[in-house]
């Protein structure tokens, strides 16, 4: 189905507003949209009048989830041209409408938010259906961005453990379309948004990759060369993936990790070439400072995208360390033997958390967090990273807090939200 009635929106009883004068944003006339419009009016995808409230939703979708799907997205797809798009395609509108609502109810902005939202959800799943028919562009590639959408929708209040189901549909739409990171367009802008939250459902069920990372279509030979934050980016995810997936098989398989020297060693030394790499560059240095009344010293980056790559980057470091295959001690002996090295990293992880980066850069960080808190044994230290995982949920609506439950479990701790 490629076009659907303009009356397919929010719900809204407001007065119809023309598209070239929605109060998206003050530049949102300069967006550009994924094709010209010209092509899309022949395709059947006229722009749509906007009421002032299916407007409003966008821009907060632009202005907050967009953004944060954007992390290691430069060209902003997600906050700029889909919102763009939206005018022509009911389905992205409905699905962006739907993931905006839910999250101004979760940060208690918008009373009657989870009623818009459910309503739009059910508008975009029923139209989803349909489009997963189409296999002609530009339908196919929407229909993938609105998949990724109400992935995130799902996953604005899921628990890590609960993302498997939301994911498996998301993973089966990619292969079928051979979606990867380097595809180009909205569909590799949707591959790393969708490949994010892979990871981190992998790290918490040591469950195995849906689509192995060595087919992720990402240069690890040549790090840093290109220069480029969002790269950057995408390498230390795509490093971080093949730890997650090589913890997942030796947990599967016992004695494969008693011979795994080797394959820890290979990811150890990747690791170091990451980190090499990037900080010879110097365009991703931090500012470090100490600030009175907080704990840890504050890591501060000009950029979210480079404060999630090195919170990546150290939780790579803290999984790597915690599994070493190498070791021979007893397991008292060993813990101590890498302790010193393991609040470094989880110190390192707080301090980035502690600068209260963008949003986008906070919503990926509640795993890195989550295993800073199992390296702590002081008690101002754990105090400090519960506090910085409830604030995240608090102030962006982004399920954080049953990690910290978690830690709470752990060190035997009793805490009511």
């Amino acid at each position: 189905m490629r076009c659907q009635s303009a009356g397919q929106n929010s719900g809204s009883g407001a007065d119809a507003v023309s598209p070239s004068l929605s109060p998206l944003s003050p530049g949102f006339s300069e967006w550009p949209p994924a094709l010209p419009s010209q092509s899309l009016q022949l395709l059947g995808m006229s722009p749509k009048p906007l009421t002032s409230e299916d407007a409003r939703f966008l821009r907060l979708f632009s202005a907050e989830v967009g953004q944060w799907m954007d992390l290691s997205d430069l060209s902003q797809t997600f906050s700029r041209k889909i919102c763009r798009l939206a005018m022509h395609d009911p389905l992205l509108k409905a699905a962006i409408i739907a993931c905006a609502a839910k999250q101004q109810y979760l940060t208690g902005r918008l009373f009657d938010g989870m009623l818009i939202a459910r309503k739009n959800y059910n508008t975009a799943i029923s139209l989803l259906i349909d489009r997963l028919q189409e296999s002609e562009q530009p339908f196919a590639g929407f229909g993938f961005a609105a998949t990724v959408i109400c992935s995130c929708y799902e996953m604005l209040d899921a628990t890590g453990r609960d993302w498997q189901k939301h994911l498996d549909g998301v993973f089966s739409f990619s292969q079928v379309r051979s979606v990867n990171g380097s595809s180009g367009g909205i569909e590799q802008a949707g591959f790393w948004s969708i490949a994010r939250q892979e990871v981190v459902c992998s790290i918490i069920n040591k469950s195995r990759l849906r689509l192995d990372p060595d087919l992720w279509a990402v240069d690890l030979v040549r790090i840093g060369q290109e220069g480029c934050e969002d790269l950057m980016n995408n390498q230390i995810l795509t490093i971080l993936a093949k730890v997650a997936n090589a913890i997942a098989h030796w947990e599967a398989d016992k004695p494969r990790k008693l011979r795994a020297v080797d394959e820890w060693k290979s990811l150890w030394d990747l690791l170091n070439h990451w980190e090499r790499s990037v900080t010879a560059k110097g365009f991703m240095d931090p500012v470090l400072y100490k600030e009175d009344g907080q704990l840890f010293t504050t890591i501060w980056f000009t950029r979210g995208v480079c404060a999630s790559s090195w919170q990546m980057f150290h939780l790579t470091r803290i999984l790597l360390l915690s599994i070493d295959p190498s070791q021979t001690l007893d397991c008292v002996a060993a813990f101590r033997n890498i302790e010193g090295k393991l609040q470094y990293h989880a110190r390192q992880i707080c301090g980035i958390a502690q600068s209260k980066p963008e949003g986008s850069c906070r919503v990926n960080s509640v795993q890195p967090l989550h295993y800073a808190g199992c390296c702590f044994s002081n008690t101002d230290e754990r105090n400090a990273v519960a506090l910085l995982l409830e604030s995240i949920e608090e102030d962006l609506g982004w399920a954080a807090k049953y990690r910290a439950n978690d830690l709470y479990r752990q060190w035997g701790w009793r805490r009511d939200f």
